[in-house]
């Protein structure tokens, strides 16, 4: 109901802007931004898809994945953007173009983050994060994560002597099974 309430209160607002805008300047004015808008997030939607695609591509030929992974995140929030500068609405697309400022968009990408760390860990998901040579990659568990150890070790070598690496890092600890629910009974 509330989601209903708010949406009419924002549907009537853009439009009394549409309205106000095309009685006091123009409609062809207003036609004519809602028009434009359309357009410019028609661009901004093939500029993040291209982008995304190259990324994607640098990722699978074998570039490192901690250059080519955050393009790959910029481009879906850019999309998302220009999606939604190209709905119709004057509101929506000022809000959309203003979150394309970098320094928005890079607050978002945190906020967004903290947010789905949260939605996760409510529906019974942990996410745990780990950052390595300047990549991060998260894996989802079910229950609770015990925290874990780093440690670098020197020199590993297969059951068969051959040394694999010089160095590596080894990430140990364990999962605890989710807890049971109270039956309350």
């Amino acid at each position: 109901m509330i989601a209903l309430l708010l949406f009419t209160f924002y549907a009537l607002c853009e439009l009394v802007l549409f309205v106000w805008i095309g009685n006091s300047v123009s409609w062809l004015l207003a036609f004519g931004l809602i028009i434009a808008f359309f357009v410019w997030g028609l661009i901004i939607m093939s500029s993040a898809g291209i982008s995304a695609v190259t990324a994607t591509r640098e990722i699978f030929g074998g570039e490192a994945p901690a250059k080519s992974a955050p393009k790959i995140g910029d481009a879906t929030i850019t999309f998302a953007a220009g999606f939604v500068v190209a709905m119709p609405g004057l509101i929506t697309s000022t809000l959309a173009l203003i979150s394309l400022i970098p320094f928005v968009r890079n607050r978002s990408k945190g906020a967004v983050a903290k947010y789905a760390r949260y939605r996760f860990h409510r529906s019974g998901l942990t996410v745990v994060t780990l950052a390595y040579d300047g990549f991060k990659r998260s894996r989802f568990y079910q229950g609770d994560v015990v925290p874990g150890d780093v440690v670098v070790e020197e020199g590993i070598v297969d059951e068969n002597g051959v040394v694999i690496s010089e160095s590596a890092v080894v990430i140990e600890g364990e999962i605890e099974p989710p807890s049971a629910p109270n039956s309350g009974a």
